[in-house]
C-alpha cells in the first residue's frame, strides 16, 4: 500500500464522511474531527518519512496537495468546533449557577460573548457554510437571550408576584 493510495482513500473518506458534511450537527461534526485529526497525524508523518526518503535519494518530493488542503481544513474546523465548545460551556456554568452566584457568572459570560462573537467572526468562510456553524450562531444567540433573561430577572422590580406567574408558566417552582 503505497502513500499516495492512502492520501486517496482518505480524500474521499473525509468527503463523504468527514466533520464538513454539510447535514452534521456541531456535536457529530466535533466527534468525526477527532477521528478524521488522529488519521491526519498518522498520513502527515508517513509523507513527511516519505519526502524524507525521497531528499536523501536526491528525489524532487512528492507533493500532496488533497493532503495540505485537508490540513487546513482540519484547522479551521477545530477553531470552530473549539468555539462551540466554548458557548457550550458557558451555557452550563450559566444554567448550573447558583441564583446567588448569577451575578458573577453573568459578568464572566457578557465578557465571554464578546470574545466568541469575535472568533465567530474571524473563522474562514469555509466553515461559514456547515449545519454546524449556524448551530454555533444559534448556540451564541442563545447564550445571549439566557443573559439577558436572567438579568431581567434579577432586577429589583421583579416581585413575589411576579416570581409565583413565573412558577405558574414553568410549572417549576425554583
Amino acid at each position: 500500500v503505497t502513500l499516495t493510495s492512502d492520501v486517496g482513500s482518505f480524500t474521499q473518506q473525509w468527503e463523504e464522511e468527514g466533520p464538513m458534511v454539510c447535514t452534521i450537527g456541531a456535536e457529530e461534526g466535533q466527534k468525526r474531527l477527532s477521528r478524521f485529526k488522529s488519521d491526519m497525524i498518522r498520513l502527515n508523518r508517513r509523507k513527511d518519512m516519505v519526502n524524507a526518503g525521497e531528499k536523501s535519494f536526491g528525489l524532487p518530493a512528492t507533493n500532496y496537495d488533497e493532503l495540505q488542503e485537508i490540513n487546513n481544513s482540519v484547522d479551521n474546523l477545530g477553531l470552530m468546533y473549539a468555539l462551540y465548545g466554548d458557548v457550550k460551556d458557558s451555557m452550563n456554568i450559566i444554567r448550573q449557577s447558583s441564583w446567588v452566584d448569577c451575578d458573577r457568572a453573568l459578568n464572566a459570560a457578557a465578557k465571554k460573548v464578546v470574545e466568541y462573537t469575535k472568533r465567530c467572526e474571524c473563522l474562514d468562510e469555509s466553515v461559514q457554510a456547515f449545519k454546524a456553524y449556524e448551530g454555533l450562531l444559534h448556540d451564541l444567540e442563545e447564550l445571549q437571550l439566557m443573559m439577558d433573561l436572567v438579568e431581567a430577572l434579577k432586577h429589583k422590580s421583579i416581585k413575589a408576584r411576579h416570581w409565583v406567574q413565573v412558577f405558574d408558566v414553568t410549572g417549576v417552582n425554583f
